[in-house]
């Protein structure tokens, strides 16, 4: 009996309540109208906030996630037809919440010397 009320009780502090929003589209990290560009691929990139107690920790970039993204090519310059998610976690007795913001899209590299 004591026994399943601790499991009981740890799997209550275990609990969190998170919620995923779409957090927009975005056509380009940077300008590339009347530049040349290869795709190298599809990538995905995060970053993640902590509150404690309130206070902010850390803090999730969209920014940082989008240099993750393109960091994933060694020859990528920029991220294009970008969709970003941002996802929010809460624990129920913990006074702990987290912020992640995820974003992917196609990472290009550059082919002219314009840029």
């Amino acid at each position: 009996m004591r026994r399943a009320t601790l499991l009981l009780l740890a799997g209550i502090c275990l609990v969190a309540c998170s919620i995923t929003v779409p957090g927009g589209l975005s056509k380009a990290s940077s300008p590339v109208e009347h530049q040349h560009y290869e795709v190298l691929g599809k990538a995905t990139g995060k970053s993640k906030g902590v509150f404690i107690l309130g206070i902010q920790t850390s803090k999730a970039s969209v920014n940082e996630a989008i240099a993750r993204a393109v960091a994933t090519f060694p020859d990528g310059d920029a991220l294009i037809k970008i969709s970003t998610m941002q996802k929010q976690t809460s624990w129920m007795v913990l006074p702990v919440s987290t912020l992640e913001v995820t974003v992917t899209g196609e990472v290009i590299q550059f082919t002219d010397s314009d840029i």
